[in-house]
């Protein structure tokens, strides 16, 4: 995959990021296998003086958890009672960062679901537009969060690598390093989808 780096040109032009997002995006449910475990995440964008941020957060050191310790976006397993992907992700990310957004967002649609790398895991992105930056109030699970201003997602001079030696054998990840973090994984990747077609705007 390419990634969200230097997958266009440098950041201009005037496009307006969210509706350049949302043409590639759907209302309607992805299909998954029943036999894949499914998650979703929340990728919720708002607009501010300085152009358009997005919510991440650095996921709290666990045992067990597969993304201990990683940036992410809020999110989790789809349960059996969630009407919709889109539900997990309202869901998770109350629980997450105290963030109701059935409340206080618009979803605009589904990214294209995602398999981890174990191929354990099917993850649906959903994304939400806030109005306004809110704060988070992050739980027992999440470290801490961030708004991440997309125009320094996209900067080539912020493309670097994070070394992956979680599962033996050591490995060279394409990444992104904004606000003293780095993205790396699958959260990587659905910001380089994000960001695919988006030649300009901030």
């Amino acid at each position: 995959m390419q990634g969200p780096i230097g997958m266009e040109k440098t950041i201009g032009g005037g496009k307006d990021f969210v509706e350049t997002l949302r043409r590639g995006l759907s209302v309607d449910e992805p299909v998954v296998s029943e036999k894949d475990r499914q998650a979703c995440v929340a990728v919720i964008i708002v607009r501010g003086e300085d152009g358009f941020s997005v919510l991440m957060i650095k996921r709290a050191e666990r045992d067990g958890d597969a993304w201990s310790g990683q940036m992410a976006f809020p999110g989790g397993k789809r349960e059996k009672e969630d009407r919709s992907y889109s539900a997990t992700a309202e869901r998770e990310t109350l629980e997450e960062v105290g963030i109701d957004l059935a409340q206080g967002a618009r979803f605009i649609g589904y990214m294209e679901p995602r398999k981890t790398k174990t191929g354990s895991i099917v993850v649906v992105p959903s994304v939400f537009v806030l109005d306004r930056k809110v704060e988070a109030r992050p739980n027992e699970e999440v470290a801490s969060f961030v708004w991440v201003p997309v125009r320094e997602l996209s900067r080539p001079e912020n493309s670097t690598t994070y070394r992956d030696g979680k599962e033996g054998a050591v490995q060279d990840m394409p990444a992104v390093a904004v606000g003293g973090h780095v993205v790396w994984g699958l959260t990587y990747e659905i910001i380089g989808d994000m960001l695919r077609g988006w030649v300009g705007g901030s």
